[in-house]
């Protein structure tokens, strides 16, 4: 959509076109990796949670470094260039054939702002970028938290119970209290009683008895507060499950395939899955490393009922009953 403005822009003589791209960059800039990736874990498109690069941008940031004599984007710019190479921006040569223009030199650069902490209420984000260390917290999602040290990649931190076949985490809300971020969710269910014989077809057909006319006892709940805060490049995660007693839950760390696990004992029956019984784990990609811990293993039940399909990644899994209160580091 960027470069449609732009291109659109210049064509008509039309520079208000460039103010939702302007907006667009800045943006961006927030969701930028140190290793030249974006985070797409906001979309609510088709690449959702997909590995992309900020290549895409190269175009757009060029145009409006020039046009806005722009520092920032001119060190986006820059950084596109050292992160992505020549062979991924070869597609932009149309670009530059079309319009000389984009050939012209760039403002003096400045460095691509890397430490922040940044709310984004209306995407249910919250970015927080520590130099090489970058963190996104989610609203809505069954993905708590994102987390990544250059390549060494958390693709997704999330909890899921067994509680009435509807236990996946999903926060109901996210506020920020205290310095932290809570995400909160509220769960109940009952137990439904024979149909009351008034209501009873006689004839044994289940879809003339609507649950919705059997009477409920014992209604059950599970209240999960799951708080969330960062200081020096490290991020706690507490949780705080209570309410109905006894139910198996277990918390997922979902690391990208390709990385080498340590600290984690394997589940042999269970391909991708490892247990963190105890201490601290890590996750190695390279000279990156992203540690996590201390673990806990009551049970070695990791796909519960009514959870979500295990994430396509190396998944260590912490597990527990209710009432369960732990707090969780990961740096």
């Amino acid at each position: 959509m960027n470069r449609c403005l732009v291109t659109l822009a210049r064509l008509l003589n039309r520079p208000e076109l460039l103010d939702p791209v302007r907006r667009n960059l800045e943006m961006t800039q927030y969701l930028v990796r140190a290793n030249g990736e974006i985070v797409t874990e906001a979309s609510r498109r088709q690449d959702q949670y997909r590995i992309a690069m900020l290549d895409r941008y190269y175009h757009a940031y060029r145009h409006m470094a020039l046009h806005d004599d722009s520092s920032v984007f001119s060190g986006l710019v820059q950084f596109i260039e050292e992160t992505s190479g020549h062979k991924a921006l070869a597609g932009n040569l149309a670009y530059f054939l079309e319009d000389a223009a984009l050939l012209r030199e760039l403002p003096a650069p400045v460095s691509p702002v890397d430490d922040f902490e940044k709310s984004f209420p209306h995407s249910g984000m919250v970015r927080i970028r520590r130099g090489q260390m970058d963190a996104t917290i989610l609203d809505h999602s069954d993905r708590i938290l994102t987390f990544q040290k250059g390549s060494a990649a958390l693709q997704g931190l999330r909890l899921a119970s067994a509680f009435f076949g509807k236990g996946q985490f999903v926060a109901d809300s996210l506020t920020h209290e205290n310095g932290a971020y809570v995400l909160r969710q509220s769960l109940s269910g009952p137990y439904y009683q024979p149909l009351p014989p008034e209501h009873l077809p006689g004839d044994g057909d289940w879809a003339k008895m609507p649950r919705h006319l059997r009477p409920t006892s014992e209604v059950q709940t599970l209240i999960t507060t799951i708080t969330v805060r960062e200081a020096n490049g490290r991020v706690t995660v507490h949780f705080d499950v209570s309410g109905t007693s006894g139910v198996p839950l277990a918390i997922e760390l979902a690391f990208r395939k390709g990385g080498k696990l340590s600290g984690v004992r394997s589940l042999e029956d269970q391909p991708d899955c490892w247990l963190l019984d105890d201490g601290s784990g890590a996750y190695q990609v390279g000279d990156d490393i992203v540690e996590f811990g201390p673990g806990k293993s009551d049970h070695r039940w990791t796909q519960l009922r009514g959870a979500l399909p295990k994430l396509d990644a190396d998944s260590v899994y912490v597990t527990g009953y209710t009432p369960f209160e732990m707090e969780l580091g990961i740096r």
